[in-house]
């Protein structure tokens, strides 16, 4: 998953001295480790970032910088379902750590583990996952990933989100903007209104 990060970027850079220390008093650090923190170059409203040291990874996903519209980027629900979901046997990264303190980065944050795999296939799921979110080792899912999607409501429109990509004009080029999802054509079958091509 290295390869699928860039350096920070520079609206999203925080203070890695500040969280090195707040790690460091939740015993997730050595005092002499060195943070490398780089960030997940797509797929995510909430910033995504891989946190290295020499024997330990992390993910750490934050709200994104500025004024947010209530009930939006919520970080500590995706927390909370990913903590339900984790003790509940589900294959989803364990969740270490969930700070309000806005002090520590600038923003609530959340560290879950970081999931490796062996052939690391992305795939299709449900809701949020299919893009680019479940992590495969050969035939088994190992872990799904990004809740930010996750709240309470009809489950009829997590069906309608995924379907959503089959029923898109083709030539819509949404693809580009949702991540590194690739290869999805419209159904020519149906016609949406006002829509005609």
């Amino acid at each position: 998953m290295e390869e699928q990060t860039t350096p920070v970027r520079v609206q999203h850079k925080f203070n890695v001295g500040n969280l090195h220390r707040y790690l460091l008093v939740k015993s997730l650090v050595s005092n002499g480790d060195t943070l490398t923190v780089r960030q997940y170059s797509a797929g995510q409203s909430n910033p995504t970032f891989l946190i290295q040291t020499s024997s330990s990874s992390y993910v750490l996903r934050k709200k994104p910088p500025g004024e947010l519209l209530p009930g939006a980027h919520k970080v500590d629900r995706e927390y909370r379902v990913q903590r339900a979901l984790f003790s509940a046997g589900f294959p989803v990264p364990q969740p270490l750590l969930y700070c309000t303190d806005v002090e520590v980065i600038g923003t609530e944050f959340y560290l879950m583990e970081h999931v490796k795999s062996c052939s690391d296939h992305r795939a299709a799921f449900f809701s949020n996952c299919f893009t680019d979110c479940t992590l495969f080792n050969k035939a088994r899912v190992i872990a799904l990933l990004d809740w930010e999607l996750s709240t309470t409501g009809n489950p009829l429109a997590d069906l309608a989100y995924f379907l959503m990509p089959l029923y898109w004009p083709a030539d819509l080029n949404i693809t580009s903007s949702i991540g590194s999802l690739k290869g999805i054509e419209g159904n020519a079958n149906v016609k949406l209104k006002g829509l005609s091509y």
